[in-house]
């Protein structure tokens, strides 16, 4: 997952960012979800939104490309809004990264 951070491709949204490397190796694909406590101080909240976007992944699985890693960081605190519109909205990055398979 180093190289993750060093050589990437970044999309962004309202909410997320999400980082990118292509041909990492893995032979299926590498997801860390980093939730920052500057921005969600309850630990239990910061586990919420993780198991949120774990679903989604989870929900797209058959879709996403092999030999990748993601990296989905939280760059606002996205508790107010509802699992439907965070989903669209990670979808959207993961299309805009071509990381789904059509």
């Amino acid at each position: 997952m180093p190289t993750v951070l060093k050589k990437n491709l970044v999309f962004s949204s309202e909410h997320l960012i999400l980082k990118v490397h292509l041909g990492s190796g893995n032979p299926l694909f590498g997801l860390a979800v980093i939730t920052p406590i500057k921005i969600i101080k309850k630990s239990t909240d910061r586990h919420l939104i993780k198991r949120r976007i774990h679903q989604v992944i989870k929900k797209n699985l058959l879709l996403i490309k092999k030999n990748i890693d993601l990296i989905v960081q939280i760059k606002k605190s996205p508790l107010e809004i509802k699992f439907i519109d965070l989903e669209s909205e990670l979808v959207n990055l993961l299309n805009q990264a071509n990381v789904l398979n059509k």
